[in-house]
């Protein structure tokens, strides 16, 4: 949905060339840190770190896939000083938008774990990362404002059947060799 409303219908989108990315990039430290180097680092270290140590300590996998992206999602909440002191925002709109995302932090931080589990390297989740943090969240009102609003409501149910549908087949340990470590975690 939200990539064919960005790069189909929306003449106007926010989203760059790959040429105009790689430019802003090496020329824009904000956005190297939002699309490169957090990314980089939160995957290192709550997939690639801590939920390593949880399953390798012999915490189940699903228990692990639960507490680690917590973590990240609880690392998520030093938004709130940001809001108070830098934004404006009252006490409890901060809180408000820093519970929320706290939440789709820590369900984004469960996928990452599936993929980081299921492919057995850093690269799946870094990539997943990078790729939201440029994305953003869906822009969800553009389905009632958009004169093309029945392409979109196909877009999203084509593009939400479709991650369902390859999600298991995209993530096939076989292709990864997600045993790298000589080490084949059980589910407990």
């Amino acid at each position: 949905g939200p990539l064919v409303d960005i790069f189909w219908l929306d003449k106007s989108s926010h989203l760059e060339s790959p040429l105009a990315i790689f430019t802003a990039l090496t020329t824009d430290l904000r956005k190297m840190r939002n699309y490169v180097v957090a990314p980089f680092a939160e995957e290192l270290v709550y997939r690639a770190c801590i939920l390593s140590v949880l399953v390798y300590s012999g915490w189940s996998l699903t228990l692990a896939s639960v507490i680690a992206p917590l973590m990240f999602g609880i690392a998520h909440l030093h938004h709130f000083r940001h809001l108070t002191r830098h934004a404006g925002y009252d006490r409890e709109r901060s809180m408000r938008i820093v519970c929320f995302q706290a939440g789709y932090t820590t369900l984004f931080g469960i996928y990452a774990s599936f993929l980081f589990l299921r492919t057995g390297h850093f690269v799946a989740p870094f990539l997943s990362h990078a790729f939201c943090n440029y994305m953003g969240l869906p822009e969800l009102h553009r389905l009632n404002s958009s004169k093309d609003k029945n392409i979109l409501i196909v877009a999203y149910l084509a593009g939400i059947i479709g991650f369902f549908a390859l999600l298991m087949p995209l993530t096939n340990p076989e292709w990864y060799n997600p045993y790298i470590w000589n080490f084949v975690p059980s589910e407990n």
